[in-house]
């Protein structure tokens, strides 16, 4: 296929640009969010582990006992 066919092909015409552009930034959020709610959730996870383990060392250097 010449060069002028893949133009055709893909509808190539400097009007469509913006409309790409717009389609690529939506297309890149939605498979984005796939990966960016979970690496969320695993720092919000590691905060809370991290937040525990400091009160934990806290109540030992008191000498916390529960009866």
């Amino acid at each position: 296929m010449n060069r002028e066919g893949w133009r055709d092909l893909i509808n190539f015409n400097a009007n469509s640009i913006r409309s790409w552009i717009e389609q690529g930034y939506e297309d890149a959020e939605r498979c984005l969010k796939k990966v960016k709610d979970p690496i969320i959730l695993r720092r919000i996870a590691q905060n809370a582990r991290e937040r525990k383990r400091q009160v934990l060392k806290k109540l030992d250097m008191e000498d916390f006992k529960i009866d």
